[in-house]
């Protein structure tokens, strides 16, 4: 009688050849076949190690007993937890054992479990669900969400931010994933990923992994691993020359400003590759080793490798990576984007340029010679104010923006009574009011305000409140380092917006180092343009630069952690730059960049502009091409 094959393809032939090897312990089929004949993904369709090639080996790899440690430094969206999923399909289906999973918190185990364990692996593979059946989060007597009892083995999936629950385990498996995510911390028990290895110790051949994408330079868990392994990268061949190197995103080319005209350009011979060209390069590359092998298997893998399609607002995946650069450089805080892409994309720790905070008469001598209250530079097209009332003055920033992100400071001020009173308020109306003459523009306005409330709440947001159609925001400051610039508003208070504090000043003196390039005439993006006036002497400078700052680490990523010594100048220069330039993030305006020279000499086209039907179908066109518009890539910014 022919065998019947059910939906997923199986026969009554292999449920009981799988039972005969529960029995006999005999395995059905080969680890290196089983991803593709057995797993099914939630689609349910077959895993297949064509989709990303890299991943055959380092799957392979795992199960090597020569290798005390398997690392693997890889860029987002590689396939890193696929790679570890298959080992673990393969080894409840065929070999089962004791196997712990980390993460760094345990609310990052539990999504794990149930989205790409449950999800992913058990429901859809029908070798997998008869042993694991999903009870949909509910606990029964042998299974929860961190903890699956299956015949022959078990599944704990623990967060290294609960160390007493992980000295409770031993198993001969010990997977920990996102390790650069690990909080470093005081505790005396020492490195947390020695702790789960010594989980299985007792073990003569453990399996040990290691993944994750690196975070800062000297401080990266999982490059401090790959420097002690092999350090395998995956090498291909050009089309053109058959030169054999390593892709790097620096080798993706394009004119700046226009990252749809991206190429990849070969090193060797310099000719430019195509997309079809590229991926077909990829599939048939290889993994080799860059150092000798002394026990830990490393790999390392960049972004240039993406096995996924590319997003349809792009021309091709070069215009993608071009974009998520320019996006990266001109964000708000570019340093810290850049971090991201380098880390994300890259797999390489970021290294952080050393910050040498510039002295308030470095700042004093690079004065521009302008006169903000006689007239403001030309480039300016947006005024905005920042503002924090203290208990007995008002500081208030006035700050005008160009096209290129540059700032032209034009007015500081200290408002002196107590903000109890009205008239501080009044005089305050009053400076806010006040009109700015442009060279071209005529007189200009403030735009956009953003005015401090963490002092006396109740009065400055209903200052706030009665000119809100003058886009008067109050703000409250975040002193969490994960708050982004512009947060959320207020929970409880929708017009109030919260501040991410360290990253706004993090952006401010980021942009302090930026110098102009004295042959080009020209200031660099950001630039922060200050007048000589009394108003901007030692005394500004000295608060400006009053804060001190270190790295600190917050849910895996390093980010700069601003306070204020004791003693040292006031900070409201900076507090109120720090406003004005969240104002200007909200007003979010739409630039008009320096006008394009014109060529007297470019001829004149002599095709008549179109009427009719051909007028209708190009404005069509113009209509698609604006929805179209380039979005952020798969990297945000």
């Amino acid at each position: 009688m022919a065998d019947a094959p059910d939906p997923v393809g199986h026969t009554w032939r292999d449920a009981l050849a799988r039972l005969g090897d529960a029995v006999f312990g005999e395995a059905v089929v080969a680890r290196s076949d089983w991803p593709e004949k057995i797993r099914r993904m939630a689609d349910g369709t077959r895993y297949q190690f064509g989709f990303a090639p890299y991943q055959a080996e380092i799957y392979d790899e795992i199960a090597n007993s020569a290798n005390q440690v398997v690392v693997m430094c890889m860029a987002s969206r590689l396939g890193k937890t696929e790679i570890v999923m298959n080992d673990i399909g393969w080894r409840i289906d065929q070999q089962p054992q004791r196997m712990i999973v980390a993460y760094p918190t345990e609310a990052q185990a539990q999504d794990w479990s149930k989205d790409n364990l449950q999800t992913q692996l058990i429901d859809p593979t029908p070798s997998l669900s008869d042993v694991l059946p999903n009870q949909k989060g509910a606990r029964t007597t042998s299974n929860t969400i961190l903890s699956k009892l299956f015949p022959g083995g078990k599944i704990d999936a623990v967060g290294l931010n609960v160390m007493g629950k992980l000295r409770k385990l031993k198993a001969p498996y010990c997977y920990a994933d996102e390790i650069d995510a690990i909080q470093y911390s005081g505790e005396h028990e020492g490195d947390k990923l020695e702790v789960l290895f010594k989980r299985s110790d007792e073990w003569q051949n453990p399996i040990r992994i290691l993944t994750s994408y690196p975070s800062r330079a000297g401080r990266s868990r999982i490059w401090s691993w790959l420097q002690r392994s092999d350090w395998r990268q995956w090498h291909v061949d050009c089309v053109h020359c058959a030169h054999h190197y390593v892709l790097h995103r620096d080798q993706i080319r394009w004119p700046n400003g226009q990252p749809h005209l991206a190429e990849l350009i070969c090193p060797s011979c310099a000719s430019s590759i195509t997309e079809k060209q590229w991926r077909q390069m990829v599939r048939r590359g290889s993994w080799e080793a860059t150092q000798e092998f002394s026990g830990i298997r490393g790999y390392q893998a960049n972004a240039m490798m993406w096995p996924h399609p590319t997003q349809d607002a792009f021309r091709s995946f070069f215009h993608q990576v071009a974009a998520t650069v320019e996006n990266a450089t001109t964000s708000s805080n570019p340093r810290h984007s850049m971090q991201v892409l380098t880390n994300t994309f890259d797999a390489e720790p970021y290294d952080d340029p050393r910050e040498s905070k510039p002295t308030s008469s470095a700042l004093l001598r690079r004065r521009d010679d302008y006169r903000p209250l006689d007239v403001i530079p030309e480039p300016v097209q947006v005024i905005t104010a920042g503002i924090d009332p203290n208990k007995d003055f008002i500081a208030i920033t006035m700050a005008g923006w160009s096209w290129n992100s540059e700032c032209y400071l034009l007015h500081y001020e200290e408002l002196h009574g107590s903000i109890l009173q009205s008239q501080v308020w009044r005089d305050l109306d009053d400076v806010l009011a006040q009109t700015w003459t442009h060279p071209t523009r005529g007189n200009m306005r403030v735009s956009c305000t953003c005015v401090d409330s963490n002092h006396k709440p109740d009065i400055t947001r209903k200052w706030c409140a009665q000119r809100r159609g003058r886009r008067v925001i109050a703000i409250i400051g975040s002193n969490q380092l994960t708050t982004p610039f512009l947060g959320p508003p207020v929970k409880g208070a929708a017009s109030v917006r919260r501040i991410g504090t360290h990253e706004g000043k993090d952006s401010i003196y980021q942009r302090l180092e930026l110098l102009p390039d004295p042959e080009a005439e020209t200031f660099p993006q950001g630039y922060i343009h200050f007048p000589k006036t009394e108003r901007f002497g030692d005394a500004y400078f000295d608060g400006l630069l009053s804060e001190e700052s270190e790295l600190k680490q917050s849910n895996g990523e390093w980010r700069r952690w601003f306070w204020h010594p004791e003693g040292a100048a006031r900070n409201e220069p900076l507090d109120t730059l720090v406003y004005a330039s969240a104002a200007r993030e909200i007003l979010n305006p739409v630039f008009r960049g320096p006008a394009a020279p014109q060529d007297d000499d470019k001829p004149v086209s002599d095709t008549p502009p179109p009427t009719g039907e051909d007028s209708a179908r190009q404005k069509r066109k113009a209509v698609v091409r604006r929805r179209r518009k380039p979005r952020l890539s798969f990297i945000s910014s």
